[in-house]
């Protein structure tokens, strides 16, 4: 098994937490998530997903999924 399919360990997931990007509910990765991909879901229904580096959340990819995330919103 490689890095990338490596599940997270308890430790990385404490350490994987973020706000979620419409309510800014702190979120905690789902059992699925990876070393590298950190799969969330918040209490108000937000679902997103996150490229995980050293185990901390690209905070750039959270931000450009709320604004894309918006956007779709208002369109629909």
């Amino acid at each position: 098994m490689n890095i990338v399919s490596r599940p997270l360990s308890a430790a990385l997931k404490e350490r994987a937490r973020t706000r979620c990007p419409r309510c800014q509910t702190p979120a905690t990765p789902a059992a699925e998530s990876t070393m590298t991909l950190g799969w969330y879901e918040c209490e108000c229904g937000e679902q997103w997903i996150c490229r995980l580096r050293n185990g901390v959340p690209d905070r750039a990819i959270v931000d450009a999924f709320a604004a894309m995330s918006r956007e779709l919103m208002r369109v629909a």
